[in-house]
């Protein structure tokens, strides 16, 4: 169970990774003959590891989401972040102890991770995000930005996340294995838990006779240092083992993309500052529900008409879709674009929609329930309502109207409120001179990134506090 305990360093998204494994059920079949290679030994050690694409520094947006995100290929940042002079690289348990000595978390006992229960989170004060995820969508996707602590030698199970995942190394080392998504059949043919994504299988000494889809498995293999940082594609299997005597590291991670905004990119210099998470601000949880439900749409033409987005979509009746293209259809010209599925307010079609985003409206979150409530009160009054087409039409208006304002505030170059930057209940991010590190300096970012180079240039990095 966990245990409350005062921390010298309590963070946003602090987990101590000190887990345990869940408990491997012995389902050793019958075997005859010599053992398989690889037999209760680590995860990995059937066959040889091929290897990632490394680089020096950060990628640019357009370079990061073509050759790799949409790819669904990991990339291997080697020193970026001291590159960028990330101030987490100076991040020490004094720091820490200074600044949130007081704060309570909770802590999972042990050295391997469970994922029979979910730890619970605290909101970082102050979080830095990369130039590689400002535009082209991604700044529209972050999710979660969670900073890791603990004492080597920990391990994770392998497991996959419906989410990108962008892993950096502040202290100590770690040793990643990656499997393709491509392999799910094999991975998940045996001991797989559906409802948690992991496996069973035990990474320190694997039951080849249990788990022999295993045995001709190829797999990654990246061993991080302190200034590297790792992204993992939407959906591989990953498993990580973090050593030293102290452990650092950060995740964000972000709603898959289907789509480069290259329109947001417009005017962001490839090696800008360091971007606070403030001036970003996490996406609606409901953008990872976008994401998966755009997946039937990949592949197609960049304009959609109606006939074929009621093929594309499985969920709902046709009426339903077509109420529902309606309101995305926002320039009234017959079809829709990737820029309308990607621009249309997910927070407000969802709950009117949910049988057409396949989800069960019982079980949406309250308080994005109760935000759509308030954004659409003169519209809605019930998730479980009956929409008539004066209410579709209502609703596109409102949306269109929405969407107008945006773009007037755009053009005038106005600050949000910071409100439309964060979801509910979290807390506002400001920026203060003896919260950005132990220097209480700002990062120094460098500007030498040039076009033919851009694959190794992204600066600023990620998140804190």
């Amino acid at each position: 169970m966990g245990t409350c305990l005062r921390l010298h360093a309590a963070v946003v998204g602090l987990v101590l990774l000190a887990c345990f494994l869940p408990k491997v059920v012995n389902t050793r079949s019958k075997w005859r003959g010599p053992p398989p290679v690889g037999d209760e030994k680590p995860l990995g050690s059937h066959m040889r590891p091929m290897g990632a694409t490394t680089i020096g520094k950060f990628s640019s947006p357009h370079v990061f989401y073509g050759h790799f995100v949409k790819a669904s290929k990991p990339i291997h940042m080697k020193s970026a972040l001291s590159d960028a002079n990330h101030p987490g690289m100076e991040w020490t348990d004094a720091y820490f102890r200074e600044k949130f000595g007081t704060e309570m978390v909770r802590v999972e006992l042990g050295k391997k991770e469970t994922r029979n229960r979910k730890a619970e989170w605290l909101r970082f004060k102050l979080v830095f995000v990369p130039h590689t995820l400002e535009c082209g969508g991604f700044e529209r996707a972050l999710q979660e930005a969670v900073l890791w602590m603990g004492q080597g030698p920990l391990k994770s199970v392998l497991h996959y996340d419906e989410l990108d995942n962008l892993l950096c190394v502040f202290d100590g080392t770690k040793d990643v294995v990656l499997i393709d998504q491509f392999y799910k059949e094999k991975v998940e043919a045996d001991g797989f838990d559906q409802e948690g994504h992991f496996s069973h299988v035990d990474p320190e000494s694997v039951d080849m006779k249990a788990f022999p889809q295993f045995q001709d498995l190829p797999w990654y293999r990246v061993h991080l240092s302190a200034g590297d940082c790792l992204y993992i594609p939407y959906k591989w299997y990953h498993q990580v083992s973090s050593y030293g005597t102290r452990s650092l590291a950060i995740n964000i991670w972000f709603s898959h993309l289907w789509w480069f905004d290259d329109d947001s990119c417009a005017g962001i210099q490839s090696s800008s500052s360091v971007q606070p998470l403030n001036k970003i601000g996490f996406a609606s949880p409901n953008e990872a529900t976008r994401s998966k439900w755009l997946e039937t749409f990949v592949g197609t033409d960049d304009d959609v008409d109606l006939p074929e987005f009621k093929k594309l979509v499985p969920f709902g009746t046709d009426e339903r879709k077509k109420q529902l293209y309606l309101l995305i259809d926002l320039d009234n010209d017959g079809y829709v674009s990737w820029e309308e599925l990607y621009g249309f307010n997910i927070d407000q079609a969802l709950p009117l929609f949910p049988d057409v985003f396949g989800v069960n409206s019982d079980s949406m979150a309250e308080a994005d329930y109760r935000s759509y409530q308030e954004s659409t009160s003169e519209t809605h009054t019930s998730s479980k309502s009956v929409h008539t087409d004066t209410d579709i039409g209502q609703t596109v208006d409102s949306a269109k109207q929405h969407k107008q304002e945006a773009e007037s505030a755009d053009a005038d170059d106005k600050p949000l409120d910071s409100s439309q930057h964060h979801r509910q209940g979290d807390v506002d991010i400001s920026l203060s001179e003896e919260e950005v590190g132990p220097s209480g300096k700002t990062p120094d970012v460098k500007s030498d990134v040039n076009s033919a180079q851009e694959e190794n240039h992204l600066h600023t990095q990620h998140q804190e506090l």
